[in-house]
């Protein structure tokens, strides 16, 4: 069955342009018609030109709809130089010649009155080709008029803008109303998660409304899938991957429907057909897994060496910046300090996993190592300026014993009862800091009152929630390398300390050797 939009009455007619002034004389024309004044003037002797509205002799004039009238119905073929808008209406149902691809783009050409319209969809997670590039591309299948349906919806439902086939022929206002007049009967509409190269070329007039799979045009659901099949079902990383793609797809089913049901009522009725409805994806979400297996999942595809499970990892990045990873933010080492050499000396070489997709571009000039307390990727660089260390922080510490001291640096570190040093935790999207009024220290304090109370606490993921007192320590400029007792951070929450400008001692306008405060 076609499932027709009825949408809103049918307005008045695209071809009742009202009146108009005839201001053009033969000049005037050529212009408007992209042609010579003589070439006109030729017509005009020979009585194949349009006849003037008024006047005589040198006094004739012409009105614009006149000369377009004749233009597009002319048999000197000059529908090309005239706008959509100004094509006569489809007396009844015009022949459908299917569909062209078009540099990324799916052309329907349909045979009008006066040549060969062509509508052009856009395909779904493809660059968009500049308009200027389609009209020669069109010509080449002997299209004399065109538009492409763009991202806007109207009041006569999706915007469309006209692609003019030669110079002469301008952009005039042109609504999905006039397309369907054109053509005599409605125009098939493609919702965006459905906007599928497949879809659109397969289409036919009368053709029932198929049900598809939306997709998401920026995720790669297969990759997840073929990833997933890898496993046994009941696998950590089989489960997590189908919850994650079946998650996608049925956001994006939901998308494609509210996308519908929004066009409808914009639409006039017998203008638009839904060419394609998405399928339905059983309800499911991320936090149908438990904690526990969404993190198993994620290290078990950041152990693997294949390009599909990197491929994999960039695409679970970008759905939700790897809220469950077992890694954050990433840091940068450039300078040496006596905490960052501790850290750097217990570093050990590794080979490439999925793990350092999280590092950004990683070349082959690029040392990759591991900290074996956190399970971390880092990478060395060595250049002329010296060496650099890139790395991920762990959202969590995997230790039990307790919080001794937190140590002001670049990044910043905790050390633990046990003498154990680690970067701080640093969740997948709010970073910590010190010194400024802002999201970082406040991060940071909500942090070291989690850690205070449990070392193996998730990182900062909000900016709120800390106590006072220590988001009034962390505010505070301190100098690099500044070490914080457990003392001091639980008499800063409990907002019986906090430190003063007093406390670091400065010379020549620089921090001397950074405090420890006991």
């Amino acid at each position: 069955m076609v499932d027709t939009m009825c949408g809103r009455p049918l307005a008045e007619s695209h071809s009742s342009i009202g009146s108009e002034m005839p201001v053009l004389d033969l000049a005037g024309c050529a212009a408007t018609l992209g042609v010579s004044r003589l070439q006109v003037q030729r017509w005009d002797s020979t009585g194949q030109f349009a006849p003037p509205r008024t006047g005589q002799g040198t006094h004739r004039r012409w009105c614009r709809t006149d000369l377009y009238e004749w233009a597009a119905t002319s048999p000197l073929h000059l529908a090309d130089r005239v706008p959509l808008r100004h094509w006569p209406t489809a007396t009844g149902p015009r022949p459908y010649l299917g569909a062209r691809l078009v540099a990324g783009n799916v052309a329907l050409l349909w045979a009008t009155q006066v040549g060969t319209m062509a509508v052009v969809w856009p395909v779904s997670g493809r660059r968009p080709t500049p308009r200027a590039h389609l009209p020669p591309l069109l010509r080449a299948w002997g299209v004399v008029g065109a538009a492409a349906v763009a991202p806007g919806l109207g009041d006569g439902g999706p915007d469309v803008d006209p692609l003019p086939m030669t110079p002469a022929q301008d952009e005039a206002a042109l609504s999905w109303t006039d397309l369907s007049a054109l053509v005599g009967q409605p125009l098939p509409y493609w919702p965006l998660p459905l906007r599928r190269e497949v879809l659109i070329t397969r289409w036919r007039p009368g053709q029932p409304t198929v049900q598809a799979l939306a997709g998401d045009s920026e995720l790669d659901t297969d990759a997840l899938l073929e990833l997933a099949i890898l496993y046994p079902t009941d696998h950590p990383a089989a489960r997590l991957l189908v919850t994650l793609a079946r998650t996608i797809l049925r956001r994006k089913a939901e998308s494609a429907g509210r996308e519908i049901d929004t066009v409808a009522p914009t639409v006039a009725a017998g203008t638009t057909v839904v060419a394609a409805r998405p399928l339905p994806v059983p309800l499911v979400d991320r936090d149908q897994l438990d904690e526990a297996t969404r993190r198993a999942g994620w290290r078990e595809i950041l152990c693997r060496q294949d390009a599909l499970a990197e491929h994999c990892l960039s695409q679970m990045l970008k759905w939700d910046n790897g809220a469950d990873c077992p890694f954050g933010h990433r840091f940068t080492v450039r300078r040496a300090s006596p905490t960052a050499d501790e850290w750097t000396a217990r570093l050990e070489p590794t080979v490439r996993t999925a793990a350092f997709r999280l590092l950004g571009d990683v070349g082959t000039d690029h040392e990759t190592l591991r900290d074996p307390a956190t399970e971390a990727p880092v990478v060395r660089r060595r250049d002329g300026d010296g060496t650099e260390l890139r790395a991920a922080a762990p959202q969590r510490l995997p230790t039990t014993s307790p919080l001794a001291e937190i140590i002001l640096d670049h990044p910043i570190w905790v050390r633990t009862a046990d003498g154990t040093l680690y970067p701080a935790p640093q969740g997948s999207f709010w970073g910590i800091g010190w010194g400024y009024p802002g999201f970082g220290p406040s991060c940071l304090a909500l942090l070291i009152d989690r850690l205070l109370d449990d070392i193996n606490a998730q990182a900062a993921d909000s900016a709120t929630g800390a106590p006072d007192g220590l988001r009034r320590l962390t505010r505070i400029t301190m100098p690099r390398g500044t070490v914080l007792t457990r003392r001091q951070l639980e008499s800063a929450r409990a907002g019986t300390w906090r430190p003063t400008r007093d406390d670091f001692p400065v010379h020549e306008g620089r921090h001397d050797a950074p405090p420890r405060f006991m």
